[in-house]
């Protein structure tokens, strides 16, 4: 039975990885304070996932006495008489530093993820089948529970569902903007005209109405009007998007074939969200994709909790903000949150915006921010960034 030691720190990542290679059945943890003991938490439930049962033990340390860690490695070693693997990536330099030492005493093997060059290094003890082999992939969902987040949604069904009828409303709104913000327009005033009128307080579960043909803005004071877009309803029909489309006299009913069909199509933000979606489902350095995620983060976070795109390369979490119009710096600082929080420091951060939304603060402030940028209209170099 193979015992692995990881040095717990901010960044479980690379415990995640050490663990994900060796599949210990005894897992043993050391970490320095209280406030670790959430991420503890989190790769222990990555630990029961990935292996099964199996036995985890935590130990405090002292994180700037490097010869409290080589004597806790010690009493592990002599108590356990077992095979032990020592991963030196996580905790701080003088963490790292005692447990290499212990590594080198003890003639155990002393393991280091490489994320520059995507290997597991071998530093010390006897050679093993491990040394230099390539990390291994995490999935979307490793990163949710490494992270302690809950999923309350994700449209990436209905995308996969409807792929072939949501690109083309896609393309068909990315060259019609303005027909899109009409049909948008509508929908919306529908869905406010049917909620007022039932007296409902929520419209996301209900796929069917009927509505005037020409409705008026909910603001009395805007003299704004609502009509229907008839040629992108049509369009939506053609396509299997609504299942019944009936015009009589001054109204109009039409129904979708289902609840998430209806709420994905109707987000402003949809037609650059999809278009990155099927960009990088294309994409042959990208392992998984996910869009349209609302996500629960752990304990109190207050922050936006709708993830437009997440796309995995190897190793490697990249999260895509999809902005249609403008936006500033306050989202720019939420997309660096997110990011944080699901994958660490190390994930990839990317924002998609039309070239007239950027200035040269917002620029700086990207570069700043570790921020990758690519224009709406540029859209195919996403391509370039993704496979770094």
């Amino acid at each position: 039975m193979t015992v692995l030691i990881n040095l717990i720190s901010d960044e479980v990542i690379p415990n995640a990885l050490a663990i994900k290679k060796i599949k210990p059945k005894h897992l043993v943890n050391l970490y320095t304070g209280d406030n670790y003991h959430e991420k503890m938490n989190y790769l222990n439930k990555f630990q029961k996932k990935l292996v099964g049962e199996s036995e985890v033990t935590s130990i405090l340390v002292k994180h700037n006495e490097p010869a409290d860690i080589r004597q806790k490695i010690g009493q592990i070693a002599g108590n356990l008489q077992k095979d032990i693997v020592i991963n030196v990536t996580g905790g701080t330099k003088l963490m790292a530093f005692g447990a290499f030492q212990a590594g080198i005493e003890l003639d155990l093997p002393v393991m280091y993820i490489d994320p520059e060059e995507g290997k597991y290094k071998q530093l010390a003890g006897k050679r093993q089948n491990w040394a230099s082999h390539a990390l291994e992939k995490l999935s979307i969902d490793n990163f949710f529970i490494l992270s302690g987040t809950r999923v309350r949604s994700d449209d990436t069904g209905v995308y996969q569902e409807y792929q072939k009828q949501l690109s083309q409303v896609a393309h068909w709104a990315r060259h019609n903007p303005t027909a899109w913000l009409e049909l948008i327009g509508y929908l919306e005033a529908a869905f406010r005209n049917y909620r007022n009128k039932q007296d409902f307080m929520n419209t996301n579960n209900l796929t069917e109405f009927q509505v005037p043909l020409v409705m008026n803005h909910p603001n009395q004071q805007t003299k704004m009007k609502y009509h229907f877009p008839q040629q992108a309803f049509f369009m939506l029909r053609q396509l299997g998007l609504l299942d019944q489309l009936k015009i009589a006299g001054r109204e109009v009913y039409f129904r979708f074939p289902g609840a998430e069909v209806k709420n994905v199509l109707c987000r402003k933000g949809f037609v650059l969200e999809f278009l990155v979606y099927e960009l990088c489902r294309h994409n042959q350095h990208v392992d998984e994709v996910r869009a349209g995620i609302e996500v629960d983060w752990p304990g109190e976070q207050q922050v936006n909790n709708e993830i437009d795109v997440l796309v995995l390369t190897g190793h490697k979490l990249w999260l895509i903000s999809c902005k249609m119009g403008k936006f500033n710096k306050d989202h720019m600082a939420e997309l660096s949150t997110n990011a944080r929080l699901l994958g660490g420091i190390k994930t990839g951060k990317i924002l998609v915006a039309p070239a007239n939304s950027w200035n040269d603060q917002l620029l700086e402030r990207a570069e700043l921010m570790g921020i990758k940028y690519v224009y709406l209209e540029e859209l195919e170099k996403l391509h370039q960034i993704i496979k770094i």
